[in-house]
């Protein structure tokens, strides 16, 4: 069997998500502009994805029965020990769902500001999952963001990235590394149909440091594609 190359496997993930989560947008947006209150009562609402209480579960179930026919997914899954749960696990040649999948992933959203960085609760909370997920028994590791902004706000990997280590505790990242590999985006609507809305996921892979410590100068590099 071929050596697999999973930053492949889940970059294709990635795209597959896109996808299904930009029709789910459109059909949100019709029936919202199809209604008689979309004037009224949803006057102030974005109308799509974006919407109001689009949690990560959410995305999470529309993910996972939209490609449930085109992977071997397991949403939260028990990939750690103790009680903690894994937002969704990959099988890519593993067929036993009983047994550890290859591929974990962690959900978040993520708020982006105008000068492309996390605000400082989207900025925890992805250290969180960071932390979390070192801990997963997926012998892959990544995480995986959602975030809404102005189309003229262009995702910076390198900026995010240099964000996370000058903001937070460098001890996190002594033995565990992360940095953007891929992102994906498509447009959404706000409140009317003139208002554009960027919807981008990024996918951030997090790896042991091959050198036993992660040096802290080093320039954060990104692989996106």
């Amino acid at each position: 069997m071929p050596k697999r190359n999973y930053d492949t496997i889940a970059k294709a993930f990635v795209q597959d998500a896109k996808r299904v989560l930009e029709e789910h947008d459109i059909h949100v947006r019709n029936k919202f502009f199809r209604s008689s209150e979309v004037d009224g009562f949803y006057k102030d609402r974005y109308k799509g994805i974006a919407t109001w209480s689009t949690n990560e579960p959410i995305l999470k179930y529309i993910l996972f029965t939209e490609l449930c026919d085109k992977y071997k997914m397991r949403p939260e899954d028990r990939a750690y020990n103790g009680a903690k749960l894994l937002d969704l696990s990959l099988f890519v040649d593993e067929r036993n769902e009983s047994n550890q999948a290859e591929i974990g992933i962690e959900m978040k959203w993520a708020a982006i500001t105008n000068k492309s960085l996390m605000t400082a609760g989207s900025l925890q909370c992805f250290v969180d999952d960071f932390v979390k997920i070192k801990d997963a028994m997926a012998t892959h590791k990544y995480l995986l963001q959602f975030a809404h902004h102005k189309p003229t706000v262009k995702i910076d990997p390198i900026k995010i990235e240099q964000q996370i280590i000058e903001q937070k505790d460098k001890r996190a990242f002594r033995y565990f590394s992360t940095k953007i590999i891929s992102i994906e985006q498509f447009l959404t609507r706000g409140s009317n149909e003139e208002e554009q809305i960027m919807f981008s996921i990024l996918l951030w892979k997090v790896q042991k440091n091959s050198e036993g410590k992660y040096n802290l100068q080093q320039k954060c590099s990104a692989r996106c594609g």
